[in-house]
């Protein structure tokens, strides 16, 4: 199921998307195999931080299946819309947990991060855990 129709894009997250996480010799389908996840800051950095969770360790069935797999696992970015209309797409493809033959344990939408508003509260402490480190320039502009 890739979408091609225009579909609404949102300045706040132009990066937004729904991506495949696969195994390229065995699926075929990502409405019933391998890993449909959401990113709202754009695929390469969502893969990024898979594949830094696969290297430390993580037991999620996609970081093992990325470690078992090696090469043959491929991805594909399916659609890039509004963390909305993400989110359905995402619900869609996954709406159950633990789905035979995927490697998602949760129904899809169902973490509601994507574009999420935080409380003033919690922006805050968010804030103060970050008080005294030092980020790069390109931390900085993001």
């Amino acid at each position: 199921m890739i979408l091609t129709k225009d579909l609404p894009i949102d300045p706040k997250y132009p990066e937004s998307c729904v991506y495949w996480i696969y195994h390229e010799d065995i699926h075929n389908d990502p409405s019933t195999q391998g890993y449909v996840g959401v990113s709202a800051n754009g695929f390469e950095q969502r893969f990024k931080r898979h594949s830094h969770d696969m290297r430390k360790g993580s037991e999620l069935p996609v970081h093992r299946a990325m470690r078992k797999n090696g090469e043959k696992v491929k991805t594909l970015v399916l659609v890039k819309t509004d963390p909305e209309m993400c989110l359905l797409v995402e619900a869609m493809l996954r709406p159950q947990c633990n789905m035979e033959g995927t490697w998602n344990i949760l129904a899809g939408g169902s973490s509601g991060k994507l574009g999420q508003t935080l409380s003033d509260e919690t922006r805050a402490k968010m804030s103060a855990s970050q008080k005294g480190k030092i980020h790069s320039e390109a931390v900085k502009n993001k």
